[in-house]
């Protein structure tokens, strides 16, 4: 914990932007606060994506002890969906599966599964969890999306399942393009590529998802990022940021290697 002055907020997992405890009249004493990342928790600050879900509308289908920070789950049906975002649990009652899935109980935990293992594939994690393991190029069907379905690659390491919307090694293809380039996407996606703005929107849109950023330094050293959570809005908004997590990664081991090594 660290201490706040008399106008702090004390942001807790129940009520995370400290709304309701703010202290709008200063007192002669200062409080105790959370520090950037974490929330209040029965008295102790704990990481927020740990902070458990609290609200209970679901917790005649669902057990609500299932959830905690950015997870998602489906009742016995497949047809109520919710998920855990900033401790608020958001549950769509008229959720289904898609047609060429079928909902099944695999590891204590229900989803909706591709019949043929392929052809209702939301993203790269639906098709990791039906059975391939293997990188490379897949189509998926993400909710939503208007036409049948698109062309992605798909990394298998680092645990399976990442959906890849950007890929650079050598630089022969241009990314130095317009507004409606980087809107439709180019390149080719078993080469150098950008997925696409209106692709990505309709991805990041339909349930909670993790970003990773892999990249070498030019000198050799391998570097990652991760953010736990990550989304991005319409065409409308001009398909801005909304949503960006927790930082984890190399950098701070990359700052002292380059330290001891270059100075």
């Amino acid at each position: 914990m660290v201490v706040g002055n008399c106008q702090s907020c004390r942001a807790t997992c129940k009520d995370p932007g400290g709304t309701d405890n703010c202290r709008n009249v200063c007192s002669n004493s200062d409080t105790c606060i959370c520090p950037d990342g974490y929330l209040m928790n029965d008295g102790n600050c704990i990481p927020k994506e740990d902070c458990p879900c609290f609200s209970v509308t679901a917790a005649s289908v669902i057990p609500v002890s299932m959830f905690s920070e950015g997870s998602s789950h489906l009742d016995s049906q497949c047809r109520m969906h919710c998920v855990c975002r900033d401790s608020v649990l958001s549950c769509e009652s008229n959720y289904t599966c898609h047609v060429n899935a079928v909902c099944e109980n695999r590891d204590a935990e229900y989803r909706c599964y591709c019949q043929d293992g392929l052809t209702c594939a939301r993203d790269c994690w639906d098709v990791y969890i039906n059975g391939f393991s293997q990188s490379g190029i897949y189509k998926i069907y993400p909710n939503g999306w208007p036409d049948q379905h698109f062309d992605v690659y798909c990394n298998m390491d680092d645990g399976g399942g990442w959906t890849v919307f950007q890929r650079r090694f050598d630089g022969h293809v241009d990314f130095f393009l317009n507004w409606e380039s980087y809107e439709q996407g180019f390149g080719s996606v078993d080469s150098e590529f950008w997925l696409g703005n209106e692709k990505l929107y309709y991805l990041t849109n339909q349930k909670w998802y993790e970003l990773r950023i892999d990249m070498k330094d030019k000198y050799d050293y391998d570097l990652y990022a991760t953010y736990s959570y990550f989304k991005i809005e319409g065409s409308s908004a001009n398909y801005s940021m909304s949503h960006l997590g927790n930082y984890s990664g190399s950098e701070s081991e990359y700052r002292r290697t380059f330290f001891y090594t270059d100075f």
